[in-house]
Order: C-alpha cells, then sequence, then structure tokens
C-alpha cells in the first residue's frame, strides 16, 4: 500500500514536469483527497477503540 502510493506521487511529480500549470493543480485536489482518505480511516479507528 504505501509502495504504491510513493510511486503514484513520484509519477503524479514528474507528470508535473511537463504541464506545470494544469498539472499541480490536479496533484493539490488529489494530495487533498489522499489527506481526506487518511483522515477518514483515522476517525473510524479512533471510534473504533473508544
Amino acid at each position: 500500500m504505501k509502495r504504491s502510493l510513493f510511486k503514484r506521487i513520484k509519477f503524479l511529480k514528474r507528470f508535473i514536469k511537463f504541464k506545470k500549470p494544469k498539472g499541480n493543480h490536479n496533484l493539490e485536489k488529489k494530495k487533498k483527497k489522499i489527506k481526506n482518505k487518511i483522515k477518514k480511516k483515522y476517525i473510524k479507528r479512533k471510534y473504533l477503540f473508544k
């Protein structure tokens, strides 16, 4: 899981080099999505252990 995520981020970074203005915005969106997913997982865990 972690390794595939790392590869994806590496790939996205390489992709940005080709299209800087549009690609950058997309990466920000994807980062937010990833952060939200992690937050949701974290919150679920918190409630499971209460």
